[in-house]
Protein backbone atom coordinates (compact mmCIF):
# COMPACT_ATOMS: atom_id res chain seq x y z
CA UNK A 1 0.00 0.00 0.00
CA UNK A 2 1.59 3.35 -0.59
CA UNK A 3 2.02 5.55 1.47
CA UNK A 4 -0.25 8.49 0.26
CA UNK A 5 -3.51 5.48 0.53
CA UNK A 6 -5.32 5.51 4.24
CA UNK A 7 -7.76 3.36 5.31
CA UNK A 8 -10.19 5.57 5.40
CA UNK A 9 -9.50 5.80 2.00
CA UNK A 10 -9.79 2.48 0.79
CA UNK A 11 -13.25 2.03 3.70
CA UNK A 12 -14.63 5.27 1.88
CA UNK A 13 -13.89 4.01 -1.73
CA UNK A 14 -15.12 0.50 -1.36
CA UNK A 15 -18.39 1.99 0.35
CA UNK A 16 -18.09 -0.23 3.57
CA UNK A 17 -21.06 0.28 5.89
CA UNK A 18 -20.17 -2.29 8.30
CA UNK A 19 -18.55 -1.46 11.66
CA UNK A 20 -14.86 -1.91 11.79
CA UNK A 21 -13.42 -4.25 14.49
CA UNK A 22 -10.88 -2.75 16.71
CA UNK A 23 -8.43 -4.74 18.99
CA UNK A 24 -5.34 -4.27 20.76
CA UNK A 25 -2.79 -7.05 22.64
CA UNK A 26 -0.90 -6.49 25.69
CA UNK A 27 1.91 -4.10 24.29
CA UNK A 28 2.81 -0.47 25.57
CA UNK A 29 0.20 1.95 24.78
CA UNK A 30 -1.82 -0.33 22.35
CA UNK A 31 -5.11 0.37 24.21
CA UNK A 32 -4.62 4.28 23.30
CA UNK A 33 -3.33 3.91 20.27
CA UNK A 34 -6.67 2.05 19.33
CA UNK A 35 -8.84 3.99 21.10
CA UNK A 36 -7.77 6.98 19.02
CA UNK A 37 -8.16 4.84 15.68
CA UNK A 38 -11.63 4.48 17.10
CA UNK A 39 -11.98 7.80 17.62
CA UNK A 40 -10.92 8.81 13.89
CA UNK A 41 -13.27 6.79 12.64
CA UNK A 42 -16.10 7.69 14.45
CA UNK A 43 -15.16 11.58 13.12
CA UNK A 44 -15.46 10.21 9.77
CA UNK A 45 -18.90 8.56 10.65
CA UNK A 46 -17.30 4.84 10.51
CA UNK A 47 -18.97 2.73 13.15
CA UNK A 48 -16.13 0.46 15.26
CA UNK A 49 -17.07 -2.75 17.25
CA UNK A 50 -13.83 -2.23 19.76
CA UNK A 51 -12.78 -4.95 21.94
CA UNK A 52 -11.96 -3.07 25.49
CA UNK A 53 -9.32 -5.70 27.12
CA UNK A 54 -6.58 -6.78 25.31
CA UNK A 55 -7.00 -9.80 22.19
CA UNK A 56 -5.05 -11.65 20.42
CA UNK A 57 -4.48 -11.06 16.80
CA UNK A 58 -6.69 -13.97 15.93
CA UNK A 59 -9.67 -12.84 17.91
CA UNK A 60 -10.00 -9.88 15.65
CA UNK A 61 -9.72 -12.17 12.82
CA UNK A 62 -12.21 -14.30 13.81
CA UNK A 63 -15.10 -11.60 14.48
CA UNK A 64 -14.13 -10.34 11.03
CA UNK A 65 -15.02 -13.59 9.66
CA UNK A 66 -17.54 -14.49 11.84
CA UNK A 67 -19.58 -11.50 11.58
CA UNK A 68 -19.23 -10.93 7.89
CA UNK A 69 -17.18 -8.00 8.60
CA UNK A 70 -14.96 -5.92 5.67
CA UNK A 71 -12.40 -4.87 7.92
CA UNK A 72 -10.63 -5.57 11.36
CA UNK A 73 -7.73 -3.72 12.66
CA UNK A 74 -5.58 -4.87 15.53
CA UNK A 75 -2.82 -2.43 17.46
CA UNK A 76 0.24 -5.02 17.80
CA UNK A 77 4.20 -6.14 17.68
CA UNK A 78 2.97 -9.19 16.33
CA UNK A 79 5.92 -11.72 16.31
CA UNK A 80 8.55 -8.70 16.70
CA UNK A 81 10.15 -7.05 19.88
CA UNK A 82 7.38 -4.25 21.61
CA UNK A 83 8.86 -1.18 19.76
CA UNK A 84 7.61 -2.43 16.68
CA UNK A 85 4.08 -2.07 17.94
CA UNK A 86 1.93 -1.13 14.66
CA UNK A 87 -0.85 -1.83 13.51
CA UNK A 88 -2.56 -5.41 11.36
CA UNK A 89 -5.49 -5.02 8.70
CA UNK A 90 -7.94 -8.18 8.48
CA UNK A 91 -9.99 -7.78 5.19
CA UNK A 92 -12.67 -9.83 4.63
CA UNK A 93 -13.11 -13.33 5.89
CA UNK A 94 -10.35 -12.71 8.20
CA UNK A 95 -7.36 -12.65 6.38
CA UNK A 96 -4.27 -10.75 7.20
CA UNK A 97 -4.36 -7.32 4.23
Amino acid sequence: MSKNVSTKKIIKKDKVIKPICIGFDRRYMGDFYARWAAEVFAGNNIVTKFYTLPVPTPTVMHTVMKEDLDYGLIITASHNPYIYNGVKITTKGGKDA
